[in-house]
Order: C-alpha cells, then sequence, then structure tokens
C-alpha cells in the first residue's frame, strides 16, 4: 500500500536549497504562504458548497462541515513515536484541515508530484525563487514553512490516501492507510484526533515548521492573528484546536454524516439536483422502459477489458479467416480442414500473447484449449460488448471475429471448448449484486440523458449538467451497499447513458428528416415544382408513385427506420443469439454477392415482425410489399441485417447537417446569400428542393431488381439508397444542375467533420465534381462570371475555396 516517486528537477533542486539556510533563495512571508494554505482549503470547501443541493447547505450538519481546522502541534520526537511532552525539544507540527472535495491518488501524482516550476528555466536551479509565483501556492509555502510535510486526503470518487514529502526531497511516497477498498476514515477507524479528515471527502496539510519558523508561530494565537484578517472576508470560519468547543467538533462529525446523508437520500423532495424550483416535479414516472432497455444494455468496459479487447482486435485484424474459409472448395473435407487449422491458429495465438509459456504447451499438444476456456469466453464476451455500444467500431474484424465464433460452436464438441458466454447486460450486473431497485427509481431518467446542445445557452447546459451530475451522486449514495459499491452503480448509470447518447446520435437524424418531410410536404397538397410523385422508367426509378403515394411511402420507410434504431441493442442481442446458435446451423452459398453464410434467424425475424406491426399502425396507409427478408439471399443472416440498419444514420446526417446550418452559412457570408437568393428565392426553398430531391431519388425503388426482392418498404435492401451514385451526376435532376449549377453549397462542407474531395477536372472552367460523404455535391457553371459567389476562379483552371484550407 505504499508506492514511491521521484521528485523531477528542478523542483527536487530547489527544495533542497530552499532548506539550506546559507542559500540566497527568494521566499514568500510566512503570512503570504499561511494565505495560500487557507486559500486552498477555501476553494475546497467552495466546490462541495457549490455541489451540495439547497435544503442540505442549510442544514446544520453541513454548515459544521464548512469549517477549517487549524492545529499546532508541539510533538517530542524519539524513536518509539510521538508524544506531547513541554520540557524535551519539539517539532513543531502546523495542521490545516477542510472537509472540501478532497483529491484523488491521481491529483497528488499529478499536481503535488510535479509542481508548478517552469522547468524550461535554467536559472531556476542557481538562483531559485521559491516563492508560489514561481512553483505555485503549495511548495510556495512548502518551502517558507516547512522542513516536510504530509498530506491527508480523501474523495468521494477515490480512497484516502497520504502524500508525503521530506529530505533528502528527491522523492515522495502515496500511502494507502485503509486496508480496504472505499473504507471511510471515521472515528471508529482510529480518526479520532481534532485535525482528522472524517468522512466521504477532506483533505488535512501537515507541516513540521522549520526552526526559524517556529519562533515566529509560537502559538496558535499567533497563527490566529496572522490569519484574522483572512477569515474576515470570507464566508467560511475557523476553529483552533485550543478553542473551547473544539473537541465538540470530533463528536458532532458522525452526527453530521448521519445528518448529511439523511438529507440528501431520504429527502430528495426538495432538492435543487432536480428542478430549479427545488422539488421534483419534472422528474418523469416510473421508468419501466428503462428497466426492460436494461437487459439488452452492456455493461461499460473497464481498462483491464480494454486491453483484452485490443488483443482480440489486433488478432482479427491481422488474420485472413474468412478469406481463406468462405471460399469454394473442392469438397467439404478440404474446407474442414482449412477451417480447423484457421480456428486452432487464432486461438493458440491469443494464448500465447499473453502467456508465451502456456502458449508453448498449447501449441505442442501438452495442454487442451479447454483448459482455457474461461479466458476464451471472457475474451470474446467483452469484444462482443464493446461491438455492440459501439457499431461504428471493428467494422471488418466483427465480421471475421463473429464468423470465426460461429465455426468454433459449430465445432465446439471436436475442439472440447465453448467460447461463447452470456452479454453482461446492466440488468444481469445489477441483479447479481441485488441492485435492481436502482432501475426502478425514477430518477434514473435524469440520471441517464445525455445533454444535449440543441441551441441551449451555456448557463443552461451547465445548469443540466449539475443536474444530472447530483442525480447521479444521489443515487449512488441511496443504492449503494456491501455488494454494490458506488463505483458499481456509477459504472451502470453511464452505460445506460451510452445507450441513450447511441439513440440520441443514430435515431435522431431519422426523427429530423420524419420532422422536415411533415413541414415541408403534405400529404393532400401539390406545391407547384414541388410534386414528389415518380415515374417508372424515368431517372432510374422502377415505381410509380402519386404525390400522396410517394409521401406516405417515404414516411414509412423512415419511421421504420427509427424504430429499428430504437430497438438496435435488443435486436442485436437476438441477432447474436441467431448467428451463435447451436441448433442452426449455416450454409455457404453465393447469392449472387459473393460467397455467403446463409442462416436462418428466427428470433430476429420474428422480432421484425413485431416492429413492422407496430409501424403499420402509426402510419395511415402501407404502401409496397410487406416482406421480411432473413436468411435468403437478400439478407444472408442476421449480421448482415444488423449491419445494415447500421448505415442509416450516417446516410442521412449529412443531410440533416446541410440542412441545419445553410440558414447560419447565409448569414455569414453576403455573396453565399446572394447566390442562394437569385438561384432559390431563399434560404427555405432551398431546403426545400434539397428535401424533394431527396425524398424522391432515395425512395425510388432503384435498390432491388424486383418487387419481391425490394422486401419491406423496398428499403429492405439499403441498396435502394444509391444517392451517393447518382448526386455526382450532372444533370441529374434541376438541383444539380441550372443556369448557376449550385447543389449544396461547398461553404457547408466547413461546418459538416468531413474532407473536401475534388474528383472533377476543369474544361474551361465548366465543372468541378465534389464529394461529400454519402451525397456528393456538384457544381457546375457555365461561366467564368461567378465572382457573387465569392469564390477566386482563373481561367487556366486553378480554383481557390475560400475559408476551406
Amino acid at each position: 500500500n505504499k508506492s514511491t516517486y521521484e521528485i523531477p528537477q528542478p523542483l527536487s533542486s530547489i527544495l533542497q536549497r530552499s532548506q539550506k539556510k546559507s542559500s540566497k533563495c527568494k521566499l514568500d512571508s510566512v503570512s503570504t504562504a499561511l494565505e495560500g494554505l487557507i486559500g486552498n482549503a477555501f476553494h475546497a470547501l467552495d466546490g462541495v458548497f457549490f455541489a451540495t443541493p439547497g435544503n442540505v447547505r442549510r442544514s446544520e450538519g453541513f454548515m459544521g462541515k464548512m469549517i477549517v481546522r487549524v492545529e499546532l502541534e508541539s510533538a517530542a520526537m524519539e524513536d518509539g513515536g510521538a508524544h506531547f511532552d513541554v520540557n524535551e525539544d519539539r517539532s513543531t507540527r502546523l495542521s490545516i484541515t477542510d472537509l472540501g472535495v478532497g483529491m484523488t491518488r491521481a491529483d497528488l501524482i499529478n499536481v503535488f508530484g510535479v509542481g508548478a516550476v517552469n522547468t524550461s528555466s535554467s536559472s531556476a536551479v542557481k538562483h531559485p525563487d521559491c516563492t508560489s509565483a514561481n512553483i505555485g501556492g503549495f511548495y510556495g509555502a512548502f518551502c517558507t514553512l516547512a522542513s516536510s510535510c504530509v498530506i491527508s486526503t480523501k474523495s468521494k470518487f477515490d480512497d484516502y490516501y497520504q502524500f508525503e514529502i521530506r529530505e533528502p526531497y528527491t522523492h515522495f511516497t502515496i500511502t494507502k492507510p485503509l486496508e480496504q477498498d472505499g473504507q471511510v476514515p471515521l472515528v471508529e477507524n482510529g480518526f479520532d484526533q481534532f485535525s482528522d479528515v472524517r468522512g466521504e471527502c477532506g483533505t488535512r496539510v501537515t507541516f513540521v515548521l522549520k526552526s526559524e519558523v517556529r519562533a515566529v508561530l509560537k502559538k496558535e494565537e499567533n497563527v490566529r492573528d496572522l490569519l484574522a484578517h483572512i477569515f474576515e472576508t470570507s464566508q467560511y470560519n475557523a476553529v483552533f484546536r485550543e478553542d473551547d468547543d473544539a473537541m465538540e467538533i470530533v463528536a458532532k462529525d458522525q452526527d453530521m454524516i448521519d445528518q448529511l446523508a439523511q438529507s440528501a437520500v431520504n429527502d430528495p423532495s426538495n432538492m435543487e439536483d432536480f428542478a430549479l424550483d427545488g422539488n421534483l416535479s419534472d422528474v418523469p414516472a416510473a421508468p419501466i422502459d428503462v428497466l426492460e432497455r436494461s437487459k439488452y444494455i452492456p455493461v461499460r468496459l473497464s481498462l483491464d477489458e480494454r486491453k483484452m479487447l485490443r488483443l482480440v482486435d489486433a488478432a482479427m485484424h491481422c488474420c485472413d479467416y474468412t478469406n481463406v474459409v468462405d471460399v469454394p472448395y473442392k469438397s467439404q473435407h478440404k474446407r474442414m480442414h482449412a477451417l480447423y487449422k484457421g480456428i486452432t491458429s487464432i486461438l493458440n495465438g491469443l494464448v500465447l500473447a499473453c502467456d508465451n509459456e502456456a502458449g508453448r504447451k498449447l501449441a505442442s499438444s501438452k495442454s487442451n484449449f479447454s483448459d482455457y476456456e474461461k479466458f476464451f469466453r471472457q475474451l470474446f464476451e467483452i469484444t462482443r460488448r464493446h461491438k455492440i455500444m459501439n457499431p461504428e467500431k471493428m467494422r471488418t474484424e466483427y465480421g471475421k471475429f463473429m464468423y470465426f465464433l460461429q465455426d468454433t460452436i459449430a465445432n465446439a464438441e471436436d475442439l472440447e471448448l465453448d467460447t461463447v458466454k452470456p452479454i453482461e447486460s446492466v440488468y444481469n450486473f445489477l441483479e447479481a449484486r441485488n441492485g435492481l431497485d436502482l432501475l426502478k427509481d425514477s430518477v434514473i431518467v435524469i440520471a441517464t440523458s445525455e445533454v444535449l446542445a440543441e441551441k441551449k445557452s451555456r448557463a443552461l447546459i451547465n445548469l443540466e449538467i449539475k443536474k444530472k451530475e447530483r442525480a447521479v451522486s444521489h443515487l449512488k449514495q441511496k443504492y449503494k451497499s456491501s455488494k454494490l459499491s458506488s463505483e458499481d452503480i456509477h459504472l451502470c448509470l453511464y452505460s445506460i447513458c451510452d445507450n441513450d447518447s447511441f439513440l440520441n446520435s443514430n435515431r435522431l437524424p431519422i426523427d429530423t428528416i420524419i420532422g422536415y418531410l411533415k413541414e415541408y410536404f403534405k400529404p393532400g397538397e401539390v406545391e407547384e415544382g414541388f410534386s414528389l410523385s415518380i415515374v417508372s422508367g424515368e431517372n432510374g426509378s422502377r415505381l410509380s408513385h402519386s404525390h400522396e403515394r410517394q409521401y406516405y411511402f417515404a414516411l414509412q420507410s423512415l419511421t421504420l427506420w427509427r424504430d429499428i434504431i430504437h430497438e438496435m441493442f435488443y435486436l442485436w442481442h437476438l441477432a447474436e443469439e441467431d448467428i451463435l446458435s447451436k441448433s442452426m446451423g449455416y450454409k455457404l452459398k453465393d447469392t449472387g454477392q459473393g460467397m455467403q453464410r446463409v442462416q436462418p434467424s428466427p428470433r430476429t425475424y420474428r422480432a421484425m415482425q413485431g416492429i413492422l406491426r407496430n409501424v403499420q399502425q402509426k402510419v395511415n396507409q402501407w404502401v409496397g410489399s410487406s416482406v421480411i427478408h432473413m436468411g435468403d439471399h437478400n439478407v444472408p443472416n442476421a449480421l448482415m441485417f444488423i449491419d445494415k440498419y447500421t448505415q442509416v444514420p450516417l446516410i442521412l446526417s449529412p443531410i440533416v447537417r446541410c440542412i441545419e446550418n445553410v440558414e447560419c452559412l447565409c448569414e455569414k457570408d453576403k455573396g453565399i446569400d446572394k447566390f442562394v437568393t437569385s438561384a432559390y428565392g431563399s434560404v427555405d426553398n432551398l431546403k426545400k428542393t434539397i428535401l424533394y430531391d431527396f425524398f424522391r431519388s432515395a425512395f425510388d425503388g432503384s435498390g432491388a431488381d424486383n418487387f419481391y426482392d425490394a422486401g419491406i418498404a423496398l428499403m429492405e435492401d439499403l441498396r435502394a439508397l444509391g444517392i451517393g451514385v447518382r448526386c455526382c451526376i450532372p444533370n441529374r435532376t434541376s438541383l444539380f444542375s441550372g443556369s448557376q449549377g449550385l447543389l449544396v453549397l461547398t461553404e457547408i462542407l466547413n461546418e459538416f467533420d468531413t474532407r473536401l474531395r475534388v474528383k472533377g477536372f476543369w474544361n474551361d472552367i465548366t465543372a468541378v465534381v465534389c464529394g461529400l460523404n454519402a451525397i456528393g455535391v456538384v457544381m457546375l457553371w457555365n461561366t467564368p462570371d461567378v465572382s457573387a459567389l465569392g469564390y477566386k476562379l482563373k481561367l487556366d483552371g486553378s480554383f481557390t475555396f475560400p475559408k476551406l484550407y
């Protein structure tokens, strides 16, 4: 429980020189040094004060917490320890204690272990300036007052630690006095002295004073006089060891801790945590949805688990498993030989990467795979859990990984190995620790909601952040137990928050597009120039729809996508059960899209039927086929199904960002505003033109060869979203050509986190083609006179985008 760290240079040399009486070090005055220490205590108390709800701040226990404790202690130094005797030579200790926010172990190492010295100054060691202005407040005070120091601290988010620095000032040590993790320093633990830190947070700084300082600070009265003007201007008070009521502080501390816990947990109705008016009126009803969703929300990965994840990710990245196995073979025996070779190579490699000796034994057949079954199951569960929470990660590696697991399950008997275990969900995690009541608390909705900007003021965003943090703190305090620690609760809450963040980032673009459809178009009204009707054979369309029919066709498709994304974690859970099923194998077939693993997916299929029925009830009418493709040549297996729908937000997000930012762009750039007005009449008309082309071109059925293959809403196969190809063809629609020839303003690329890619070439300044994610940008000029745009064009073919590079 004790660790030693080196003090970096030049801080170490400065500390050594400051202790030499002959050294010409520039030091702070004793008064300034004490002010710095008290200022640190005030800052820590401020952190607790402003993070505490108003009703708790008004309690007597909290007022007792907002006191700085000062003790001047004389102790005779003997080999056997320290005791008090006025007749012996003494070393004098000054202790300043606050019950503020405290510090974590990381704070001690990265703040006090480094200091604030300007390490680039070569003169720092030769002529050291030991004032707080040069080396920071703490070390400035240390150089002036002390020969050694001990900092005892406890943070809400870490254990109780002691930081110690003494001669020869080359190293500092960090000790953890309490053996059990999460143990709080209390009177019953031996923390019964006046200046001890007690409770869930606080800090005590103890200086062993220099001999010359002891002459100045002979008694506490001297310290009191030096600090009097500081406390006169502060909201906080000080209690000195020699005060009459000093020892009552120790007796009251436990009562204070109990009172604060009672105020924070059992009386949430008046907490400012959740509403400005001090009540819980804006807290949603009981979170049944959270309780149900938690069964399919994976638990966040720990640091150690992330190390294991990187091992699997690297293994899958460098192997060609599917390229070797999923190809035509003349006989099934040859394929099985390649399959076993691939599986054993990967398993051997994973063990060898972790333990060289164990890997050698496994490779030489001196041990079996079953000996490492627990290791493999944990390793692969972590990888699956990570992918569910981060669909955009491991794009290529995850497919190989799942097919690899699929083959290990199919051949589990021969391998004598079971590689799959259930995903560690939030629900299962809490159930094992008797913590399911946490999911039933209505405050969990606030604690797990993502704070979104949405054009809010900074003050409002900060308020929502504080509200969320306090809700989290409230739940941790209320539901922690011997089986469920505060850290466990924190992990579960933020795992649910990750799911909420996923829904916001992936479902929100679809909700926004649906909102645009309803705002700019009406099924019963056809505005001139903006009819959504399409005709089969024109511009690649395979369907013929009237304006009203196309409106509902687009609406039902978007609504279906929206509901699928909303249930993505649930569907992913079922998809993995289907893919890794022990009872339903796959067949390797050429589906027209290469060799694919065709496998029935009954669980995912039934879930999709339920989602489809719900969507059909939401929309007024259903257009097109209701066929769900699963386990056929269109969608070979559940893995393909899941991967396909994770692409929907990536396709829609650039369109949403374009619509949202075009108005702001025109306000900032008068040249672009002039062009938009002349070409489209208004910014609103430009938005409508972009949406008009999207709702016609993206939902024209061109992604399938026939009615049956198209599937539900003719969008089952997302090849129907051929936007990326069509949008790079000039004269595709009026949006991509015209007298001025602007598609989507290239300046919007500044607002997108995308790179500009120029794919075209100049021919007497006739065209330039720019790719923008899935949409694309086409700009077509028939004349070199485009000065209204504010762009620099030259007849030699060069072109400059302002503000882009």
